[in-house]
């Protein structure tokens, strides 16, 4: 199995979608997830809700990883949110 192969699947593992693959990169989009921690202090305080929903809805964005596989047979990797 090649490097790269090998942290696609690690990276799926940790939640990442594999959008597009080649021989040689791969662009994993991991998707946004609603913070149950958040939501819950939300609730308690009653008076964050609407800045949480703020938050999770228009603020956080999703984040994904560019895997190239390089010559010398390394992978590197590159990432930002969206």
């Amino acid at each position: 199995m090649s490097k790269l192969r090998e942290e696609i699947d690690r990276r799926v593992r940790q939640g990442y979608r594999a959008e597009m693959e080649t021989g040689e990169s791969a662009q994993l989009v991991k998707p946004k997830r609603l913070s149950i921690m958040c939501l819950l202090i939300s609730i308690v305080t009653l008076v964050g809700w609407i800045p949480y929903l703020g938050y999770q809805l228009l603020l956080k964005r999703e984040a994904s990883v560019y895997l190239t596989l390089e010559p010398d047979g390394s992978v590197a990797s590159s990432g930002h949110r969206r």
